[in-house]
């Protein structure tokens, strides 16, 4: 059955004139339309994307570059503020700020982006002027701590030199120490630490500046201001240097009456202070040892210029000036006549052996010149000439400090004699071999000393030549073979010639078949010895070759 259209279902056309045009779809074109104009829209968007993108990055472009203009900014306003005085700081950094900030500002050229910076720019100001403010404040404080400790140190001054009444000085500083604590340029506590320390040292600079019968009375006056502990100090001192005087003036009184010591103890007695009667009695003693020390030099000097005109000259004992003479000691008046009778009785002296050892030992190993002295002026006239010369020599040069090189080379053999235990006479050939070298280089060479190579290769040389010497005595005292071993030269010469003798024997045990050396020991281990000496295991081998 046909259906009948519903008037909804029918398209509707709106009656055209023949145009001779063909007719299209209009629902068509709305569509396309559309679409172009969402792409348009897209397109647009993008483009001002594009141009906000530009816009940011020109804006934190401009902005970093403000911002290095600004930190050159406040660098060069530090450095103008450090520059200025104090009080003028904070002015300078500001007025240099103010007359650039619009210079940097210019440099953003958007005015959003621009307004913003200058609102940092200006955070930063205020707050580096608040770091310049505090620097001046402290450049301030620092000038006014400056000067109040100038002003104190001169007032300490006047007062330990009396130049002003101390009370008034003391007054001074107290005031003036008041003052800068009130102006903020000084804490309380560091005023009152300033107060103790410069009044006290302020007592103390006039203290020592007074007469001894002036402190008393000065000490009493500041006793109240005083730390307990140093006005103590101070009395005791006091004391003491009131007790030194009147010591003093004992000694020289006795020294000007010429006492001796029985009549200084005598007189002595009737100080009653026992502190003053020591320290009198001590000054006295010094002086009497002083007095003593320099007639022994006095006595020396003219007893050895006349050993050397007796000894080397010829001299007559006659001839020596009474007061002279006088001047000497009982025993160097002795020396001199032994040796003048010596002389003229043709007879030559032989030095003892025990009295060349201690001196050279006082000379050349303990340096002692006053001791060495002593022994050789009460030894002079036992003393061979061509000893007396030497020792005389020495000893001007231990006193003067010259040719130590000679010294330290022959203390080296000196000491080494002494650990190796070699004595008497074989100690005096060994050491006199070595001034024999010393002087036949003297005589070669216009009396030029050797130098310290030459002198040290000499007694590696004598060293040498008596090690081997000990290590033959050892030898032939056939050490180990019968029981324990002789002791012919001491513990430690037994240590150098067994420490020789088995570096030999290690030197021919290496030439040796292993199996022969091992065969050897096992021989000692059945003998009980555990640890043979290489020069024991070596001797072995040598007896059994035959050798």
């Amino acid at each position: 059955m046909p259906t009948i259209p519903n008037s909804s279902n029918i398209r509707r056309r709106t009656p055209k004139p023949p145009t001779g045009v063909i007719d299209y779809d209009a629902t068509v074109g709305i569509d396309q339309l559309r679409g172009d104009v969402h792409r348009t829209a897209q397109l647009v968007g993008a483009i001002d994307q594009f141009r906000e993108s530009e816009k940011a990055e020109r804006n934190r472009y401009d902005t970093e570059r403000a911002q290095t203009n600004a930190l050159k900014l406040f660098a060069h306003g530090n450095q103008m503020a450090r520059d200025a005085e104090y009080h003028q700081m904070e002015d300078v950094f500001s007025e240099h700020y103010s007359e650039n900030r619009e210079k940097v500002l210019a440099l953003v050229s958007d005015p959003d982006a621009r307004a913003l910076f200058g609102e940092q720019l200006e955070q930063s100001f205020v707050t580096k002027r608040e770091q310049i403010r505090a620097k001046a404040y402290a450049g301030e404080i620092a000038h006014h701590r400056g000067v109040l400790t100038k002003d104190l140190e001169e007032m300490r001054t006047v007062a330990s030199a009396g130049d002003a009444p101390f009370s008034e000085v003391y007054e001074n500083i107290n005031n003036r120490i008041d003052a800068a604590i009130k102006m903020h340029h000084i804490s309380a506590p560091q005023g009152e630490q300033l107060r103790i320390t410069f009044s006290q040292d302020m007592i103390e600079a006039r203290l020592e500046a007074l007469h001894l019968e002036e402190r008393a009375e000065f000490l009493e006056q500041v006793k109240p201001i005083m730390r307990p502990d140093d006005h103590k100090k101070w009395s005791e001192l006091t004391k003491e240097d009131r007790d030194d005087e009147i010591s003093r003036e004992y000694s020289d009184g006795w020294v000007a009456l010429g006492y001796d010591r029985d009549q200084m103890l005598k007189a002595s007695q009737e100080i009653k202070d026992e502190g003053i009667r020591g320290r009198a009695m001590s000054m006295f003693n010094t002086h009497l040892q002083m007095s003593e020390k320099n007639e022994y030099e006095t006595a020396a000097k003219f007893y050895n210029d006349w050993a050397f005109k007796i000894s080397e000259e010829g001299s007559a004992y006659e001839g020596i000036p009474k007061d002279e003479l006088k001047a000497m000691t009982p025993q160097q008046r002795e020396n001199l006549k032994a040796m003048y009778n010596s002389r003229l009785s043709g007879r030559e002296v032989k030095t003892p052996i025990s009295v060349y050892h201690e001196l050279t030992n006082l000379i050349v190993v303990k340096k002692n010149h006053a001791a060495a002295m002593e022994l050789y002026q009460k030894n002079l006239p036992s003393l061979s000439n061509q000893d007396r010369r030497k020792f005389s020599d020495e000893l001007n040069d231990l006193e003067a400090g010259a040719n130590k090189p000679v010294f330290g080379a022959k203390e080296r053999l000196l000491l080494w004699l002494n650990d190796v235990n070699i004595e008497g006479k074989r100690r005096m050939e060994v050491t006199r071999d070595f001034e024999s070298l010393v002087e036949q280089h003297q005589k070669v060479n216009d009396g030029t000393m050797p130098d310290e190579k030459t002198m040290n290769a000499w007694v590696n040389e004598i060293v040498e030549r008596q090690s081997q010497w000990i290590i033959a005595g050892w030898n032939k005292a056939k050490i180990g073979e019968k029981g324990a071993p002789k002791q012919i030269f001491g513990k430690v010469e037994k240590e150098l010639a067994v420490k020789k003798a088995n570096d030999d024997a290690e030197l021919y045990l290496s030439g040796v078949d292993p199996a022969v050396i091992t065969k050897v020991r096992k021989q000692y281990h059945a003998a009980g010895i555990k640890d043979p000496e290489p020069w024991q295991i070596a001797e072995s081998i040598k007896r059994a070759e035959g050798q």
